[in-house]
Order: structure tokens, then sequence, then C-alpha cells
């Protein structure tokens, strides 16, 4: 899943994780500390949402394979 924070549009994806911040790859959000923030604008837990969103270059990609 992917969570987006609602005040800088910075994407976690649980699959990929943040190894600076110490997640692991495939870490759930819920898992992640209470007191985490996010790396680019310092908001914390509370201000991020599930997000159904792909990234960029994942939409290339079935951009490119579907033509």
């Amino acid at each position: 899943m992917k969570f987006i924070c609602t005040q800088c549009n910075y994407i976690l994806e649980e699959e990929k994780g943040l190894a600076a911040s110490g997640i692991e790859a495939g870490t759930k959000f819920e898992n992640i500390a209470e007191d985490w923030q996010c790396p680019d604008c310092s908001a914390t837990k509370e201000y991020f949402q599930n997000c159904s969103c792909v990234s960029v270059a994942e939409a290339e990609t079935n951009l490119v394979s579907k033509t």
C-alpha cells in the first residue's frame, strides 16, 4: 500500500520502505513508530492518508507497454 502526506504530497510505499528513516521494505504503515515524521516536511503520521496513486515511472512504463 501507499500513503501520501497531505501537507507536501510525499508518498511512502510500504513495499519499498524508507531506509534513511530505518523503515524496512514491507513494513506496514501501522507498524511505523507513532513519532515518525515525513522526511520532506516533518508532518506527523496523522497527516498521511491511504493513497491509490501511481508513481510517474510506473505510469510511464504502463503507457509504453500499451503502445
